[in-house]
């Protein structure tokens, strides 16, 4: 029996250090049945000389090479989407690499539950050389022993806080599931991962695989490094957070303690626009002393299912 195609999508903005390390560990997958899709933003460095090394391999299914740069990688991703055959999509993000069964595990795994729409596994950090870091943002005691849940459970527990799918890499997705997502996710610079996957995962089943099988590599010149830096971040999780909040009906329980987690980040963060912020999303931003007591009793007790 064929095993089912995936669409390996790798968008890449001058990540020309890290490709050859990037685009070995997609070619040296164990999982037999596979497409790549190499996406270049307009480089301003010699990342188009590093792709085109490897566009002549039979995998490599499509080069695309942006003229002006798009702005956003999420808009990257919709190109790669549009061109995708495969049944599953494993988006590789250009500055990360792979453990070289990572699509045979999370396929395979996606594959043996019923409604399956995405499959994650865990990841290890490392530096801008490629060396091992000293922690990690995976949940190991949030996992069930079996790791496979009820989507829309999931996102409830472990999506509102924050975006436990963290890095696109550690992921592949049943591509059906796109037409369930809200476009609004390419509107976003940093947070656009976050109400993405949030969508998928409301679908069908989510999987959990407990294995490092991503290498989450951390640099300064990561997007996500610099939206902390201005409040960028603060902004856009808070329009990502009310939408999930709004799609999932909290509860004004849940709703309060979504407030005294938030209104505690941003009291404690030192971003230059922080009373605008507050103005601008004051029901999550605006709490009080009483939301945060809140928010620290039900880390505790956890009656609001959210962690």
């Amino acid at each position: 029996m064929s095993q089912p195609l995936v669409s390996v999508i790798m968008p890449n903005y001058n990540h020309s250090a890290y490709l050859p390390a990037r685009i070995e560990s997609i070619l040296g997958q164990t999982y037999p049945n596979f497409e790549v899709i190499l996406l270049d933003d307009c480089s301003t460095d010699n990342s188009r000389e590093v792709i085109a090394k490897y566009s002549s391999d039979p995998r490599v299914t499509n080069v695309v090479i942006n003229e002006k740069n798009s702005g956003s990688t999420f808009v990257q991703w919709q190109k790669g989407f549009d061109i995708a055959k495969g049944e599953f999509i494993w988006i590789a993000e250009s500055d990360d690499m792979a453990d070289k069964n990572l699509l045979t595990k999370l396929v395979g795994k996606l594959c043996s539950v019923d409604n399956g729409v995405l499959a994650f596994g865990h990841s290890m950090m490392i530096d801008q050389d490629g060396k091992e870091l000293p922690y990690s943002w995976d949940e190991p005691e949030n996992y069930d022993g079996k790791g496979i849940y009820d989507g829309k459970s999931f996102a409830r527990h472990r999506m509102v806080y924050k975006n436990i799918l963290y890095n696109a890499s550690m992921i592949v997705f049943r591509k059906s599931c796109l037409s369930g997502v809200n476009p609004s996710y390419r509107e976003y610079r940093y947070c656009g991962d976050w109400s993405f996957w949030f969508d998928i995962c409301c679908q069908g089943t989510v999987v959990e695989v407990p294995e490092k099988l991503n290498y989450f590599r951390q640099h300064t010149n990561k997007v996500s490094a610099r939206s902390r830096l201005n409040g960028d971040d603060f902004k856009e999780q808070a329009r990502c957070q009310l939408r999930i909040a709004e799609v999932l009906n909290l509860s004004t329980y849940q709703m309060k303690c979504l407030r005294g987690r938030s209104t505690k980040r941003i009291r404690k963060s030192s971003v230059p626009n922080k009373q605008e912020l507050i103005e601008t999303y004051p029901l999550l931003y605006d709490g009080t002393k009483t939301d945060i007591l809140l928010y620290e009793i039900d880390k505790i007790i956890g009656q609001s299912g959210m962690k």
